[in-house]
């Protein structure tokens, strides 16, 4: 009976510790363990090309992420190079579709296509609220309605602009953000604030003004500052990052620098977008004093164990260091 007992109590043991490894397997990034937040320098502007340049920068690796998107007919190629500028070393990236012919126009399309991605649900879930606001502001802007609204997709020929390849390339920049931060593991991201320009470009309806009108919707109830500069330096893929992703504007981060992450644009300024990888002031819970961390919660129903054997069970989980609390209900 007891070698009975014991057989199923370590059955049930190695099914909490399959369960504990699965879950630490799902949470695992680059800096595993660490209660992480994302802290983007916007003083140069921010745009979809300098976000995932800045996330290659911090060690995202984004080839699985274009082995998932080819797998629901979406072949796409994102190319990361390195490079120094006066604002110090980086990275560029060079994103582009392989069969434009495939792309989603509309925000319904968007979804069921991207319902099919096997990724995360936080993943899921950022990318989804970023491609809501962007096709929101751009429903905005030529008051219409969101079912109406059309991505751009890319031109045949020519260098693109940054701006004209932040356009074409928008959901993949947005695939590819809420990927990295993913990888990353941040929990929250926090922006400063965000730099004024003005100017205009020229487009197929004529010439329009900076800031751009879907982002000028977006920059509603941000915090900006005054620049003399006469150029795009938040595009409306940005703004559409910043307005869905960033959960509080702040001067600068509060907790422990581990790593920086600069992506510059096409035609960046020098200054490019500086994300900070920061370790959050606290994060690690105090058993003795109270704090904060994340746990799981696992249950079982025990049959056929007597009391004698329940308590050697109880008391063997409580010895493992994985486990907080262990508690018997009859």
């Amino acid at each position: 009976m007891v070698e009975t007992a014991m057989h199923s109590f370590y059955i049930y043991q190695c099914a909490i510790t399959a369960q504990v490894c699965s879950y630490k397997l799902r949470e695992q990034s680059k800096f595993e363990g660490a209660d992480m937040f994302l802290h983007l320098d916007c003083g140069a502007g921010i745009s979809g090309p300098m976000t995932l340049a800045a996330l290659a920068h911090l060690g995202v690796d984004f080839a699985p992420l274009t082995r998932l998107l080819a797998l629901v007919g979406l072949p796409c190629q994102i190319d990361v190079a390195a490079t120094t500028r006066p604002g110090g070393p980086g990275q560029t990236v060079a994103a582009r579709w392989l069969d434009a012919a495939q792309l989603p126009g509309s925000l319904k399309e968007f979804t069921e296509i991207f319902d099919k991605i096997d990724l995360p649900l936080r993943v899921r879930q950022r990318v989804c609220a970023v491609a809501s606001a962007l096709a929101g502001a751009y429903a905005h802007a030529g008051q219409m309605p969101v079912d109406a609204v059309r991505f751009a997709t890319p031109e045949s020929g020519g260098e693109a602009s940054n701006a004209q390849d932040d356009e074409a390339n928008a959901l993949m920049y947005i695939i590819g953000a809420a990927y990295g931060l993913e990888m990353l593991g941040a929990e929250r991201i926090t922006a400063s604030a965000l730099p004024w320009f003005s100017g205009s470009v020229s487009g197929s309806h004529g010439c329009i003004p900076l800031p751009r009108p879907a982002t000028a919707c977006l920059l509603q109830g941000k915090p900006v500052f005054a620049t003399e500069t006469r150029e795009e330096l938040i595009t409306p893929t940005g703004a559409a990052l910043l307005h869905a992703l960033v959960d509080e504007f702040v001067p600068g981060p509060q907790g422990t620098v581990r790593a920086l992450g600069t992506g510059y644009g096409l035609q960046s300024p020098a200054g490019g977008l500086r994300a900070w990888l920061v370790e959050q002031a606290g994060g690690g819970a105090d058993h003795a004093h109270g704090g904060c961390e994340p746990v799981i919660q696992l249950e079982s129903h025990i049959d056929h164990l007597n009391g004698e054997d329940l308590g050697m069970a109880l008391s063997a989980l409580s010895s493992m260091p994985e486990v907080l609390d262990v508690l018997w209900l009859p």
